[in-house]
Protein backbone atom coordinates (compact mmCIF):
# COMPACT_ATOMS: atom_id res chain seq x y z
CA UNK A 1 0.00 0.00 0.00
CA UNK A 2 1.20 3.76 -0.81
CA UNK A 3 1.66 6.52 1.06
CA UNK A 4 -0.63 8.14 -0.78
CA UNK A 5 -3.77 5.27 -0.63
CA UNK A 6 -3.02 5.25 3.21
CA UNK A 7 -3.75 9.60 3.39
CA UNK A 8 -6.98 8.33 0.95
CA UNK A 9 -8.20 5.60 3.82
CA UNK A 10 -7.27 8.16 6.71
CA UNK A 11 -9.36 10.81 5.54
CA UNK A 12 -12.33 8.70 4.83
CA UNK A 13 -11.57 7.57 8.67
CA UNK A 14 -12.19 10.52 9.89
CA UNK A 15 -15.52 11.58 8.38
CA UNK A 16 -16.50 7.98 9.71
CA UNK A 17 -19.67 8.14 12.65
CA UNK A 18 -16.75 7.54 15.79
CA UNK A 19 -17.62 5.40 18.46
CA UNK A 20 -15.14 5.69 21.52
CA UNK A 21 -13.67 2.13 22.53
CA UNK A 22 -11.35 3.42 25.40
CA UNK A 23 -11.20 7.33 26.32
CA UNK A 24 -9.00 8.62 29.36
CA UNK A 25 -9.89 12.11 30.56
CA UNK A 26 -7.90 14.57 32.59
CA UNK A 27 -6.76 18.64 32.81
CA UNK A 28 -9.70 19.22 30.85
CA UNK A 29 -7.96 17.06 28.22
CA UNK A 30 -9.27 14.17 26.41
CA UNK A 31 -7.49 10.97 24.40
CA UNK A 32 -9.57 8.66 22.98
CA UNK A 33 -9.75 5.68 20.28
CA UNK A 34 -12.41 6.31 18.11
CA UNK A 35 -11.97 3.04 15.95
CA UNK A 36 -9.63 0.68 14.52
CA UNK A 37 -10.03 -0.07 11.03
CA UNK A 38 -8.19 -2.66 8.96
CA UNK A 39 -7.18 -3.29 5.25
CA UNK A 40 -5.05 -6.26 3.89
CA UNK A 41 -2.11 -5.57 6.02
CA UNK A 42 -2.54 -2.55 7.41
CA UNK A 43 -4.26 -1.27 10.76
CA UNK A 44 -5.67 2.16 11.16
CA UNK A 45 -6.18 3.72 14.98
CA UNK A 46 -8.11 6.83 14.93
CA UNK A 47 -7.47 8.62 17.28
CA UNK A 48 -8.87 12.27 19.06
CA UNK A 49 -7.01 14.60 20.80
CA UNK A 50 -9.65 17.23 22.96
CA UNK A 51 -8.73 19.76 24.78
CA UNK A 52 -11.10 22.04 26.65
CA UNK A 53 -8.87 24.33 28.61
CA UNK A 54 -7.29 27.63 27.38
CA UNK A 55 -3.36 26.22 27.20
CA UNK A 56 -2.41 24.95 23.88
CA UNK A 57 -1.08 21.44 24.27
CA UNK A 58 2.19 21.16 22.21
CA UNK A 59 2.71 17.44 21.75
CA UNK A 60 6.03 15.91 22.38
CA UNK A 61 5.28 12.28 20.79
CA UNK A 62 2.44 9.66 20.37
CA UNK A 63 4.20 6.17 21.10
CA UNK A 64 2.41 2.73 20.60
CA UNK A 65 3.51 -0.32 22.61
CA UNK A 66 2.76 -3.70 23.72
CA UNK A 67 3.07 -4.68 27.44
CA UNK A 68 2.49 -7.65 29.82
CA UNK A 69 -1.03 -6.59 32.14
CA UNK A 70 0.81 -8.29 35.28
CA UNK A 71 3.95 -7.14 36.34
CA UNK A 72 5.46 -9.49 38.62
CA UNK A 73 8.43 -8.40 40.96
CA UNK A 74 12.19 -9.35 39.64
CA UNK A 75 11.26 -10.49 37.11
CA UNK A 76 12.08 -8.17 33.35
CA UNK A 77 9.06 -6.96 31.95
CA UNK A 78 9.19 -6.59 28.39
CA UNK A 79 7.97 -3.18 26.52
CA UNK A 80 7.62 -3.94 22.14
CA UNK A 81 7.63 -0.86 20.92
CA UNK A 82 5.42 -0.78 17.71
CA UNK A 83 6.32 2.44 14.89
CA UNK A 84 3.80 3.89 12.96
CA UNK A 85 4.11 3.54 9.08
CA UNK A 86 1.80 6.45 8.67
CA UNK A 87 0.74 9.54 10.40
CA UNK A 88 -2.38 11.11 9.23
CA UNK A 89 -3.42 15.15 11.11
CA UNK A 90 -2.08 17.66 12.80
CA UNK A 91 0.57 15.73 15.41
CA UNK A 92 1.75 18.96 16.60
CA UNK A 93 -0.42 20.83 18.46
CA UNK A 94 -3.76 20.80 19.50
CA UNK A 95 -5.22 24.70 20.19
CA UNK A 96 -7.22 25.55 23.97
CA UNK A 97 -11.01 24.99 23.06
CA UNK A 98 -10.66 22.18 20.04
CA UNK A 99 -9.84 18.95 19.45
CA UNK A 100 -7.89 17.14 16.98
CA UNK A 101 -8.37 13.61 15.28
CA UNK A 102 -4.92 11.40 13.97
CA UNK A 103 -5.27 8.26 12.39
CA UNK A 104 -2.08 6.55 12.96
CA UNK A 105 -1.17 3.49 10.70
CA UNK A 106 0.51 -0.01 11.67
CA UNK A 107 1.34 -2.96 10.07
CA UNK A 108 -0.82 -5.87 11.27
CA UNK A 109 -0.76 -7.54 14.22
CA UNK A 110 -2.99 -9.68 17.74
CA UNK A 111 -1.69 -9.86 20.61
CA UNK A 112 -1.92 -12.63 23.42
CA UNK A 113 -4.80 -12.18 26.65
CA UNK A 114 -1.99 -11.45 28.81
CA UNK A 115 -0.64 -8.74 27.28
CA UNK A 116 -1.98 -5.23 25.87
CA UNK A 117 -1.49 -2.25 23.58
CA UNK A 118 -0.73 1.24 25.48
CA UNK A 119 -0.64 4.07 23.67
CA UNK A 120 0.75 7.16 25.71
CA UNK A 121 0.72 10.59 24.64
CA UNK A 122 2.89 12.93 26.04
CA UNK A 123 2.82 16.92 26.21
CA UNK A 124 6.38 19.13 25.38
CA UNK A 125 7.47 20.95 28.64
CA UNK A 126 4.37 19.78 30.71
CA UNK A 127 3.24 17.47 32.65
CA UNK A 128 0.11 16.39 30.85
CA UNK A 129 0.66 12.83 30.29
CA UNK A 130 -2.05 9.84 29.02
CA UNK A 131 -2.06 6.28 28.78
CA UNK A 132 -4.38 4.36 27.41
CA UNK A 133 -4.68 0.29 27.95
CA UNK A 134 -5.70 -1.66 24.62
CA UNK A 135 -7.23 -5.09 25.02
CA UNK A 136 -6.72 -7.96 22.26
CA UNK A 137 -10.63 -8.12 22.11
CA UNK A 138 -11.18 -4.53 20.87
CA UNK A 139 -8.00 -5.09 17.88
CA UNK A 140 -9.80 -8.18 17.01
CA UNK A 141 -13.24 -6.63 16.38
CA UNK A 142 -11.23 -4.17 14.35
CA UNK A 143 -13.91 -2.80 11.16
CA UNK A 144 -12.54 -3.96 7.86
CA UNK A 145 -11.96 -0.93 5.13
CA UNK A 146 -13.50 -1.68 1.55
Amino acid sequence: MTEADMEKYATSITSMKKRSIVKESEYKMNLALQGIYVKDDIMFYRIRIGNQSNINYNIDFLKFSVRDKVRVKRTASQELAIKPLYIYGDNQEVNGKSHTDLVYVLPKFTIPDSKYLNVELFEANGGRHFNLAIKNKDIVNARLLK
